[in-house]
């Protein structure tokens, strides 16, 4: 009886570390999602978010001039970041809602520090939609993601180089 228990337990242990053993790691199966992207999808997204990189550094050269702060950069800057890591997930479309958010946070922070919004920042037509997303539910992804480790706060974004979000 107890080596049937046993052995039975063995047995067990067995097949739980085969099935644990032939799970893909997950950076693999992020490059698979990767890969299953388009080309042009990925072209497009890459696109999106080096347009709102330069509108985020126009917006901080506003807000430093200025000194409006209205938290609308800090802000911008947390959904650009989200939107660089959703990317590198392959989670394009995502990606582009979250960079476009961005984008509309930056474009609020310029204006409230009396600045213009240069023709080349606007939104072009070859740069996606926000695919059904609202605002909040964009706000409440990034919440739900960083929790209270978003920077809300201008102050700290003047201080910050942003070398991650490259111009």
């Amino acid at each position: 009886m107890q080596t049937r228990i046993v052995l039975s337990f063995l047995v067990l242990l067995l097949l739980a570390t085969s099935t644990h053993a032939q799970r893909t790691p997950r950076k693999e199966r992020a490059k698979e999602r990767r890969s299953q992207m388009a080309p042009r999808e990925q072209a497009q997204a890459k696109r999106v978010l080096r347009r709102t990189n330069v509108t985020i550094h126009h917006a901080k050269k506003q807000l430093a001039e200025h000194q409006n702060k209205t938290g609308d950069l800090a802000k911008a800057v947390s959904h650009q970041r989200y939107a660089i890591s959703l990317l590198r997930r392959g989670m394009d479309k995502r990606a582009i809602a979250h960079s476009r958010r961005a984008r509309r946070l930056a474009f609020a922070s310029i204006q409230a520090n009396q600045g213009k919004i240069p023709e080349g920042m606007q939104f072009a037509e070859g740069e996606g939609s926000d695919d059904g997303f609202s605002d909040d539910q964009l706000d409440a992804d990034l919440d739900k993601e960083f929790g209270s480790q978003v920077v809300l706060e201008d102050d700290r974004i003047l201080e910050d180089a942003l070398s991650d979000l490259e111009e």
